[in-house]
């Protein structure tokens, strides 16, 4: 049923993803998709790291942890889309 704790959790992970996705933009200096699909991509990427967590039985239970869980998926998830980035590119100038 619905528990005001998992929703509360949730949005503190969406929150520090979508920060950790603008870092990513700032940090990468142009060299991303823009800030919308990097912060998009960290939201993304903090969901993820939140359902890894629940499907792993993590609990995160502090609000460190639940921090801890958000920004590891989108960092994860926007080195992902890093690298996938540059293989495209090299593909392209292999052409």
């Amino acid at each position: 049923m619905y528990d005001p704790a998992n929703f509360s959790k949730l949005i503190l992970i969406l929150i520090f993803g979508g920060v950790a996705g603008w870092i990513a933009n700032s940090w990468g200096k142009g060299s991303g998709l823009g800030v919308i699909w990097d912060i998009a991509g960290g939201i993304l990427g903090g969901f993820l790291g939140a359902s890894f967590a629940y499907f792993y039985n993590i609990e995160a239970d502090g609000f460190g942890a639940v921090i801890g869980v958000g920004l590891l998926g989108s960092v994860l998830f926007l080195t992902l889309q890093w690298v996938l980035s540059l293989y495209r590119r090299s593909a392209k100038l292999k052409r």
